[in-house]
């Protein structure tokens, strides 16, 4: 193996809590990677297989926006401007996706348009948030 006994205590009381944690949100975000791919390129197999169904679709996107409007309030409370710029960032990245997507499908102008606009209005705030992350670090 690795010259690592895996059953020695003294192993374990040498990994770092952070480390671990660390690892483990990458794990995790790997995983929501492979759903959102597997989404993307083969919907009907992801629905079937990651315990979705067109039914509960509005009730899963309804639960998922308010996890993301909890997660965006927890950020401007502790006015981590690093974390609002890539939440920001991420959330005008997905509204110029859904543009791309609604655009194909024909969906009407008006909705397709509304996506535009959002994927606009998140990288002006991520640049607006990062500005103000370099200020507040130089300003310290």
């Amino acid at each position: 193996g690795f010259g690592v006994d895996i059953f020695d205590r003294r192993v374990w009381k040498s990994v770092r809590p952070m480390k671990a944690l660390e690892l483990s949100a990458y794990c995790v975000a790997v995983l929501l990677a492979f759903f959102g791919l597997s989404f993307l390129f083969t919907p009907d197999w992801a629905l079937t297989n990651f315990a979705h169904t067109n039914g509960g679709l509005p009730f899963s996107f309804g639960g998922r926006y308010l996890g993301l409007a909890a997660l965006l309030a927890a950020f401007a409370y502790l006015r981590d401007w690093r974390a609002l710029a890539v939440f920001a960032a991420v959330g005008g990245a997905l509204g110029l996706i859904d543009f791309g997507i609604y655009a194909a499908v024909g969906n009407t102008l008006s909705n397709t348009l509304q996506h535009l606009f959002a994927g606009f209005v998140g990288f002006i705030a991520a640049a607006i948030c990062w500005k103000l992350h370099k200020q507040e670090r130089y300003a310290a």
